[in-house]
């Protein structure tokens, strides 16, 4: 049985949006991350708003929505009020940096693609803020090399894990962009972003990577957070 976790306010919703589906309330004990963080060990997706009643005015992303998606042991689905798709539905974007939260997130978005007879756009960014100076310039080392090497990479990873779902359609990008900006331009119009919770380059200091921080914040549709495998 698959057992989706929505926050007890909006089980009329969802009742009332999808009344085949078996929706049961459940009033807990605990803040609500802690609660949510224990139900969703037994649930295949946790969806959740961006932020609660609590917190300032101007709080664009509430306590929840970023220590849930950071601590799950499953997928878990932010969605804005004021992000919901205003397209057809029919595409779905992933972030893949090569780390294994990401490649979770784009199997994750094939899964939904093949739910919802969608295709996927799955976009790796390359930051080339030209060769390093001072005492971090090595020497002997191919920069242009280097970035051709990580985009034959990319497409062999995203080409061998798009065979396992072959019915759908998927397009491969590698930009010169910085990811943020490139994964929130890309969401125009599409139905999810699908991100790992963090990426290669996350400080481990940090709950969630800073890409998807910022996804959860900016994104122009729901964003879904991978753990990894």
């Amino acid at each position: 049985m698959i057992r989706q976790l929505v926050p007890m306010r909006g089980w009329p919703r969802a009742r009332s949006l999808a009344p085949d589906v078996d929706v049961r309330p459940r009033l807990a004990r605990g803040t609500a991350s802690t609660v949510l963080l224990q139900a969703a060990r037994e649930a295949e997706l946790t969806v959740l708003g961006s932020r609660g009643q609590g917190g300032f005015e101007d709080l664009r992303v509430g306590s929840a929505a970023v220590q849930v998606p950071a601590h799950s042991a499953g997928p878990v689905v932010v969605v804005r009020p004021d992000a919901m798709p205003t397209g057809d539905g029919t595409r779905i974007v992933v972030g893949v940096d090569g780390s294994p939260a990401s490649l979770a997130a784009f199997g994750l978005a094939l899964e939904e693609a093949a739910l919802r007879g969608a295709a996927v756009a799955a976009i790796c960014c390359w930051r080339d803020d030209g060769p390093p100076a001072g005492p971090y310039w090595q020497p002997f080392v191919d920069s242009q090399a280097i970035r051709r090497g990580a985009e034959i990479r990319f497409h062999e990873v995203t080409s061998h894990l798009t065979a396992k779902h072959a019915g759908v359609p998927v397009t491969t990008e590698f930009l010169a962009e910085r990811p943020e900006r490139a994964l929130i331009d890309a969401t125009k119009g599409a139905a999810l972003l699908v991100l790992g919770n963090r990426g290669n380059d996350s400080p481990p200091c940090l709950l969630l990577g800073p890409v998807t921080q910022i996804a959860l914040a900016e994104a122009r549709c729901p964003v879904a957070v991978t753990p990894p495998p």
